[in-house]
């Protein structure tokens, strides 16, 4: 990838270490659909990313979980990987920037490491992720690690999403949202 123009050497550390990235936008969501597609197994994905735009646009979380829902369902089983939190966080990081959306993942705080926060016009969505556990327990730990406050500066709505995934049913079974 680095030697077709792909990736670029973006640093080189002491440790002779080289720090990759992306020489340019169009390069980048070039990548993320090809990365969306293959995890998918699905060409084009192009009907779902729609769902989920119009959905995020829309501030409608139950069509977002809907269409991400019907992404995990296009992934076929041996590629599946039930027993990992990572996996599932992976796949909506990929469909979120193949979209188009602003997100990160693994995001710094005071208080700890935010699964994801997106941002989208006027909203900043933080994300809290769970396996095999409770929406409530993801919106339980946003509150007591304080993860919503490094955003409430930026002037815009804040809303925290706590999403449960289940590895016997491959989807999101439970999902809360809530504004600041």
């Amino acid at each position: 990838l680095l030697q077709t123009g792909y990736l670029t050497i973006k640093q080189i550390d002491e440790f002779n270490i080289y720090h990759l990235g992306y020489p340019n936008m169009e390069v980048e969501e070039s990548m993320m659909q090809y990365l969306l597609a293959a995890f998918s197994n699905r060409y084009p994905v192009g009907a779902l990313a729609i769902g989920i735009v119009r959905a995020l646009r829309g501030h409608q979380m139950e069509k977002v979980v809907q269409s991400i829902n019907a992404l995990f369902g296009s992934i076929p089983y041996q590629l599946f990987s039930p027993e990992a939190e990572r996996y599932f966080h992976a796949i909506i990081f990929l469909a979120f920037r193949l979209c188009g959306f602003h997100i990160d993942a693994e995001v710094s705080v005071a208080g700890g490491r935010v699964d994801a926060v997106m941002r989208y016009q006027e909203r900043v969505y933080v994300f809290e992720f769970k396996l095999n556990d409770s929406a409530e327990s993801a919106l339980k730990q946003i509150h007591q690690r304080g993860y919503y406050h490094a955003f409430k500066q930026e002037g815009k709505e804040v809303y925290l999403v706590g999403m449960s995934f289940s590895g016997q049913t491959k989807s999101i079974t439970q999902w809360k949202m809530e504004k600041v």
